[in-house]
């Protein structure tokens, strides 16, 4: 029986012991040992007992090559990196880079999938991460097609690699510029301004009568015994060099200064300075 031997004493045309092995086919009928099974043809495969128009070569299958002597259609895959919708390849060397914005599996018969999001797929991707966008960039869609497809990180965030989303500056914190890659990028909010919300571009201004220290998310009231004069009046400055002067006297949450202002010490009491007040 075709795609079977029959050795002296068989009782049977197709013992499955005589059977051609797999990666061998016969055609003939008066075989009588294995050894006399021909090679299976390049682009096909032959499983066990291969031979005549009831069991024939299998055609290599989409994604793979068959050189010959193969034994089954998806022994020999396209390598990552390549596909081939075609059946009946020979060598892998027919099998196609993966095109731009696509990544390729092993034995893919099509593309396997679109490029991540924060991420690019050159010629030949093996798999949707491989490349990832540099740092300071990033991009919400996906198939990317090459580095350049990646957005520079905007301002008030901060672009780790290979990501899909900018990471906004804390609050207490801002980032003016773009192209930000790190935490450490966004920068303390500065004295005598506020920064209450993430993703700050901008730090707000305090304001007459307010101050605040470095890093701050809200401002406080002038402290009693000094004056807060400047929009951006911070701490250090408030304590060393905005203190209220003898003979004056300055409430919390002075906005001007009190020599320029009425707020003299009050008739009874004398003000040796610093907002103390005494009889």
């Amino acid at each position: 029986m075709q795609g079977f031997v029959c050795p002296p004493g068989s009782s049977k045309p197709n013992a499955p012991a005589n059977a051609c092995p797999p990666g061998t086919l016969s055609n003939r009928t008066d075989l009588t040992d294995r050894s006399q099974c021909q090679q299976c043809p390049a682009r096909y495969a032959c499983l066990r007992g291969t031979g005549g128009i009831q069991r024939p070569p299998l055609l290599c299958f989409a994604g793979h090559y068959c050189p010959p002597g193969t034994m089954f259609p998806t022994q020999y895959k396209c390598p990552v990196g390549t596909w081939s919708g075609q059946s009946g390849l020979e060598t892998e060397r027919e099998c196609k880079p993966c095109p731009q914005g696509w990544y390729c599996l092993a034995g893919s018969g099509s593309p396997s999938g679109r490029c991540s999001s924060g991420h690019f797929c050159l010629e030949g991707t093996a798999y949707g991460t491989q490349f990832p966008c540099p740092v300071g960039t990033y991009s919400i869609q996906i198939g990317n097609r090459r580095s350049e497809d990646c957005l520079i990180c905007p301002e008030g965030s901060f672009c780790h690699q290979g990501t899909s989303k900018p990471s906004p500056c804390p609050p207490s914190t801002y980032r003016n510029l773009k192209g930000g890659q790190r935490l450490e990028d966004c920068i303390a909010c500065p004295a005598g301004y506020f920064c209450p919300h993430s993703a700050t571009v901008n730090p707000k201004v305090c304001g007459a009568g307010s101050f605040s220290d470095e890093g701050s998310l809200e401002c406080s009231p002038c402290l009693k015994g000094h004056f807060c004069s400047n929009e951006t009046t911070s701490e250090e400055a408030m304590l060393s060099v905005m203190v209220c002067p003898p003979g004056f006297l300055c409430s919390q949450g002075l906005a001007r200064d009190p020599q320029r202002s009425a707020t003299l010490c009050p008739r009874g009491f004398y003000c040796p300075g610093g907002g103390i007040v005494r009889r």
